[in-house]
């Protein structure tokens, strides 16, 4: 005889719990954390962690102002000042610049720089750079290399020679320029190679109280091996050149190995004085070969 069981004590069958789904647990997460990163995958969240900083420093970086390749240059290069600076870290401008040592200072005029972004991505950062003052300019393309090494490329510069008696009190006129095709500096500032020409266009010379015209003259610069310059010397009219210049920057010694044609039109005393000042040997007729060397 069975008794009839209550109803509080009949047990109800018991089922699993169904597998909260993706779209639930990130639901649940992002309640839990509030943050948008929940959203997404666990495998994803680890790799934004790391690229988040590195996207907030390009941001500041593009977002640069110009001043700050002021302020990065000031430790490196105390000699350059950078005056009236605008634009950004990639597009700059210096109104005003100049190159200032304890013996003198070079007026810079004018400095504007581009800097290619990709090139940072390469680690190899290259910028192009141009400076202007009235008949004085430059401009180069520069690439910096991990191992430290600075390349120019197209180099053109000019600068009056009268600018250059704070290097060599000469009594000198005309325009100087430079025209490079490359230029490789090794870190430290050795001269690793360099292919290009120098011009000393309208050259003149001061002879008591009037000016000689020489004529134009041309170096043609390469370099054998690292430290050691080349100059094929020619040009001339009054004054004619023909030779070789050989320059060890390492060692700071040079040989001159050179002609020189004095024209009948020049001073007496010039002529007679000339070939001898430079150490030349006299071959008649204002011809003098010169073949020297020494330091610096």
């Amino acid at each position: 005889m069975s008794a009839d069981i209550p109803q509080h004590l009949v047990s109800t069958p018991l089922h699993p719990s169904p597998v909260p789904t993706e779209a639930q647990q990130s639901a649940v997460q992002v309640a839990a954390d509030g943050t948008l990163a929940a959203l997404l995958p666990r495998r994803w969240r680890r790799p934004l962690a790391l690229l988040l900083p590195l996207w907030f420093l390009l941001a500041l970086a593009w977002l640069a102002p110009a001043q700050l390749v002021s302020t990065l240059l000031r430790a490196p290069l105390p000699q350059l000042q950078l005056g009236s600076v605008s634009g950004s870290l990639w597009h700059g401008r210096a109104a005003s610049a100049q190159w200032r040592d304890s013996r003198s200072a070079i007026a810079l005029g004018v400095v504007e720089w581009r800097i290619a972004p990709w090139s940072l991505l390469l680690l190899q950062p290259r910028l192009q750079i141009s400076a202007e003052y009235g008949e004085q300019f430059a401009g180069a393309v520069v690439t910096l290399s991990p191992l430290g090494k600075v390349t120019l490329r197209d180099l053109r510069a000019a600068v009056p020679a009268t600018s250059l008696r704070a290097l060599a009190p000469l009594p000198v006129d005309g325009q100087v320029t430079m025209q490079l095709q490359q230029l490789t500096l090794q870190l430290g500032g050795t001269v690793e190679t360099v292919a290009g020409e120098l011009q000393w266009q309208r050259a003149a010379w001061q002879w008591e109280r009037r000016w000689l015209a020489l004529g134009d003259y041309r170096c043609l610069l390469g370099s054998e091996t690292v430290g050691q310059l080349r100059c094929e010397l020619a040009g001339g009219s009054a004054a004619q050149v023909d030779g070789i210049v050989d320059i060890d920057l390492a060692q700071r010694r040079y040989r001159i190995n050179t002609m020189l044609q004095l024209s009948d039109e020049l001073p007496t005393q010039l002529r007679d004085g000339a070939g001898l000042l430079l150490g030349g040997n006299t071959e008649g007729d204002g011809r003098w070969h010169i073949e020297r060397e020494g330091g610096w």
